[in-house]
């Protein structure tokens, strides 16, 4: 053997696993037993004897022949060498004994089979043919008259084929002999192991098969019930999640598909609200096949916000809106991870500004004046220069609301976010102010409730007595008769109030000058003097009458009063930075303004015991709304002072000595403030000008009423300062004026000028951007120094 080769080595080993040959009702399958060697031996030699049955003819005898015949060929001796080839082709002649091919063998077993089995249907229609012509005899026939009538039947037969010698006279009608026809049966064969394995094999699949479309659909029915059992579950988690939030749920039942679910309110009936309209919505299972597995139906599907905007109004044009007033930077409510809960929000946003709306509407009709309805939105104009628009809008997007509600993103770009301006904050603080009022209306509401239902002291009847609502029912909101008296009651509110001075009531524009603090003669700059002008404001303001209560929370008027009372804020502001702002350049005045609010929210109201109703104890339910005061002083270091007073009202209250003068204007109290501060200067340069005067040589030699004479004067009347100055030989008079100007850049200044006659004027502009090149432009030194500096030069040119 070849070194290069391998033995390979086989071993065939019985397979473990078993073959299964049957499954239970239950399930469990019944594995094929083991046969014995004995069992074993009978199948092989049953199949074998089944599969080769040409081997019946094999006998002992023969058997032994054919070995003596294959021993004598092997025996015979062998031919020459020239026979040999004649013998191999004569071998290779020989014509081989083909093999059997088992299949067509069967093949045509079965297809004799089939015709032997036509041939005895055949027999058998012949039969019946012959037993139904002869159906008379043969019932006429006692027990062998079947027989008979099939013998007769045969020989009548027989006696068609021409041969009746051997057939009786009634034995005509059969064709055929008796006994040539006649069939064999043949048992059934024994199936063979593989047949038998078959049939096994597909039972045990179609039970498989069986099993596997009831396991598929116990399985379709267990994930649909689990489906369900889920989606009652997400439904019930949800419903949990938005009774853990505080929301007020009621069971129901769809009048349509009977289905149950809850009823979330959302309004604000519950804390003293009687604005009629649905706020409450429906909460149901979501139909099979979609996402949200709670289905809410909300009266509110688009969510609806009050916004107001201030325009400003010019001659020349429309109004001008803010340039940020289509964004948002204040959210009432914030965002929320839950879509039920973030539509909830939406909707009871809705219902509160839309109550908003519907009280400030009804206000808004008692006003005649200043005011336009354009569908959902009212605009209303005040002193012809600021619009305020009130308008109902679909809620904001609340991509950039966190900024009011102090969520970081750091996605959020600062540097993109709006920049609020004057206007915009001033309509955010409107909107602001309105849902605080609103707020109040309905705590003051839910305690008018309790207390006419709960309550049996007769200060707190008396209170609902005076108040109109001892016998008065909850108004529904936003009705034609619930606007009247709204209005009635926000005019009343501030139009009955009067002084201890005034024996007339004053109108509503006037009732806040009753508050308006009386100012001593000359204010000093020091904070003592400014401790005292707000403890005089304070005193001077507990004097004037409480307010009547009204019935209801107003919510229009105080807002648009406020609104005045901002917009005079602002405007006086901006006339003071005018003003003020060239004279406290580098070289200029050393001024300090300062804006201190002095607001009284009527704490008389509260604490006057002597009118039934008028407790401390109800300060909390009570509308606390009154009178907004600011205190404004303008000081000079060392120098006189300005006081005013900004009230509500619109009125500017000044300070002069020994009076107190009423500013009805922005355009009065600029003018007045443009003079005081003139004068102010004037008095400075009046100084000044004494101080020089009196070192001079000629003053000092001069006779007492002759030195007065020569000493500077300010008239206070044509804001003109009357002086003199002293030339080589004489006395000249000259004339100091402040006069207002604007330099090439329109930045406002002040020209301080020195006027004599025959001579050229001396002058020194006083702005925040003087250019050097100016006369009168000295920097690096005071207000009094340039002063000083500037009256020497006139003195010295009037000596020269």
């Amino acid at each position: 053997m070849p070194s290069d080769q391998k033995r390979i080595k086989l071993s065939l080993e019985p397979s473990i696993n078993k073959h299964v040959m049957d499954i239970t009702d239950t399930g469990h399958e019944i594995l094929k037993a083991d046969l014995t060697l004995d069992e074993q031996l009978m199948r092989n030699v049953d199949r074998i004897w089944f599969e080769r049955g040409d081997w019946k003819q094999i006998t002992e005898q023969g058997l032994q022949q054919a070995i003596a015949k294959q021993t004598s060929t092997k025996d015979a001796p062998s031919q020459p060498d020239l026979q040999q080839p004649i013998d191999t082709v004569s071998t290779t002649d020989e014509p081989s004994v083909p093999a059997v091919d088992l299949a067509k063998l069967r093949e045509s077993v079965i297809s004799k089979l089939y015709f032997a089995k036509c041939e005895i249907d055949v027999a058998l229609d012949v039969i019946n043919i012959l037993a139904a012509d002869n159906r008379t005899s043969t019932s006429s026939n006692t027990g062998s008259g079947l027989i008979n009538s099939i013998i007769t039947g045969a020989g009548q037969v027989h006696g068609m084929n021409g041969d009746t010698s051997s057939a009786g006279p009634n034995n005509n009608n059969l064709v055929l002999p008796p006994g040539t026809l006649h069939a064999t049966y043949v048992a059934k064969p024994r199936p063979t192991e593989k047949a038998h394995f078959e049939q096994t094999q597909l039972t045990l699949g179609l039970k498989r098969k069986q099993q596997e479309a009831a396991a598929n659909y116990l399985k379709k029915a267990a994930s649909n019930l689990q489906s369900l059992v889920d989606e009652e579950q997400a439904f019930w988690e949800k419903a949990i999640l938005v009774r853990r939030n505080h929301w007020l749920m009621q069971a129901s039942t769809n009048a349509s598909t009977g289905e149950s679910g809850f009823l979330v309110r959302y309004g604000f009936t519950d804390v003293g609200s009687d604005f009629a309209e649905v706020s409450y919505g429906e909460m149901l299972r979501s139909e099979r096949g979609e996402k949200e597995p709670v289905q809410l139906t909300l009266p509110h599907n688009i969510p609806k916000s009050v916004r107001v905007t201030v325009q400003t109004q010019h001659l020349d044009g429309p109004p001008l809106p803010s340039e940020n007033q289509g964004q948002s930077l204040f959210s009432v409510y914030g965002e929320q991870e839950d879509d039920i809960q973030q539509r909830l929000l939406d909707a009871q946003s809705s219902v509160y500004d839309s109550e908003i709306f519907s009280r400030v509407l009804a206000e808004a009709q008692g006003v005649t004046n200043n005011i336009q309805f354009e569908g959902d939105a009212i605009t209303i104009s005040l002193g012809g220069q600021v619009d305020v628009k009130i308008q109902r809008v679909p809620h904001p997007s609340s991509a950039h609301n966190n900024i009011g509600n102090g969520i970081e993103d750091d996605s959020m770009d600062v540097d993109a976010l709006p920049k609020p301006d004057t206007l915009m904050l001033q309509g955010k603080a409107i909107e602001l102010a309105l849902r605080l009022l609103m707020t109040q209306r309905h705590r003051f509401n839910l305690w008018k409730s309790r207390a006419r239902l709960m309550t049996n002291r007769r200060e707190t009847q008396q209170f609902l007595t005076n108040i109109g609502e001892a016998s008065a029912s909850l108004s529904v909101a936003g009705t034609p008769s619930n606007t009247s008296t709204v209005s009635t009651t926000a005019v009343n509110a501030t139009a009955t109030s009067s002084t201890s001075t005034q024996s007339t009531a004053t109108p509503a524009g006037a009732a806040a000058s009753a508050n308006t603090p009386i100012l001593n003669q000359r204010a000093l700059a020091t904070s003592v003097a400014s401790t005292a002008f707000t403890r005089q404001l304070s005193s001077s303001a507990s004097f004037s009458q409480p307010k009547p209560i009204p019935s209801d929370v107003p919510l229009l008027e105080p807002v648009l009063s406020m609104t005045k009372y901002g917009l005079l804020v602002d405007r006086v502001r901006q006339v003071v930075h005018n003003v003020i702002d060239p004279l406290t350049a580098e070289a200029g005045l050393d001024i300090h303004v300062h804006f201190r609010p002095q607001h009284h929210f009527q704490p008389a109201l509260h604490q006057d015991t002597q009118q039934p109703g008028h407790r401390s104890r109800y300060a909390q339910v009570y509308p606390s709304y009154g009178n907004m005061v600011t205190s404004l002083g303008i000081n000079v270091l060392k120098g006189p002072s300005l006081r005013f007073a900004l009230n509500q009202s619109g009125v500017i209250m000044a300070s002069v000595p020994g009076k107190t003068v009423a500013l009805n204007t922005i355009s009065d109290f600029e003018t007045f403030l443009l003079r005081e501060i003139k004068l102010i200067c004037l008095q400075i340069v009046c100084q000044v000008g004494n101080d020089v005067i009196e070192r001079l040589d000629e003053f000092k030699a001069s006779k007492a009423h002759e030195q007065r004479s020569f000493l500077w004067k300010v008239d206070p009347v044509e804001e003109v300062l009357f002086g003199t100055i002293r030339t080589h030989n004489a006395w000249k008079n000259i004339q100091v004026q402040m006069v207002p100007t604007t330099l090439q850049d329109n930045t406002s200044a002040f020209l301080l000028q020195i006027k004599q006659a025959d001579t050229t004027p001396h002058y020194m502009i006083l702005s925040q951007w003087a250019n050097p090149m100016v006369q009168g432009s000295i920097d690096g030194v005071h207000f009094k120094d340039r002063v000083a500096l500037l009256i020497q030069q006139a003195i010295d040119q009037a000596s020269s």
